[in-house]
C-alpha cells in the first residue's frame, strides 16, 4: 500500500503490489535480467572514478618545496628614499630582495627591512643562485644597520626632547 493520501499508481504500485514497471526496474537493478550488463556497468563506473581521481590529483595545485626570493645587487652606489621617508646611502654590491618591477621593467622595487625603495633596473643585477648566501648575509648586515640607525635616532631625539 502507498503512503496515506497518495494514490497507489503515484506511489509506484497498486493496492495488490508493485506495478510491472517497478518489478522490471528491481530485477534490472539486481542484475537478474542481464547478469553480464551489471558487471560491465560496475567496471565502467570504477574506470571512470579512477580516471577522475587521477585527473584531480594531476590538476590539483601542489605546494612548492621552498619559497623563491629573487635578490638584486646594486651595480652603482646610490642615495635612495625609502618608503618611510628616510634617505639612505646604498653601496655598490649591496643586495636586496626584489619586490616587483615597475614602469615596464625600467624600475625595480627593493626591500630593506619593512621599507621599500625604487632604483633603475639598469643599475641592478639579479644575484645568481650560487652567490645567494653571500647576498643574504650582506642584506642582513644592511637590515641590522638600518634598524640600529633608527633606534639610535629615536634615543637621540628622546634625550633632546624632540618628537618625530
Amino acid at each position: 500500500m502507498g503512503p496515506v493520501g497518495v494514490p497507489p499508481a503515484a506511489s509506484g504500485g497498486t493496492p495488490d503490489g508493485p506495478t510491472a514497471g517497478t518489478a522490471v526496474l528491481r530485477l534490472f537493478h539486481f542484475g537478474a535480467l542481464t547478469p553480464g550488463l551489471s558487471s560491465v556497468i560496475l567496471s565502467l563506473v570504477k574506470t571512470v572514478l579512477t580516471f577522475l581521481i587521477l585527473l584531480a590529483a594531476l590538476l590539483a595545485p601542489t605546494r612548492a618545496g621552498q619559497k623563491v626570493v629573487l635578490f638584486a645587487r646594486l651595480t652603482d652606489s646610490a642615495v635612495v628614499e625609502l618608503s618611510t621617508g628616510a634617505k639612505w646611502r646604498m653601496d655598490k654590491g649591496d643586495a636586496f630582495p626584489v619586490i616587483a618591477y615597475k614602469e615596464s621593467h625600467t624600475m625595480v622595487i627593493l626591500q630593506l627591512a619593512g621599507a621599500q625603495f625604487m632604483v633603475p633596473a639598469n643599475k641592478t643585477e639579479i644575484v645568481p643562485e650560487k652567490e645567494l648566501a653571500d647576498a643574504i648575509a650582506k642584506y642582513r648586515d644592511n637590515v641590522t644597520n638600518y634598524i640600529n640607525g633608527y633606534s639610535d635616532r629615536w634615543k637621540k631625539n628622546a634625550q633632546e626632547g624632540k618628537t618625530e
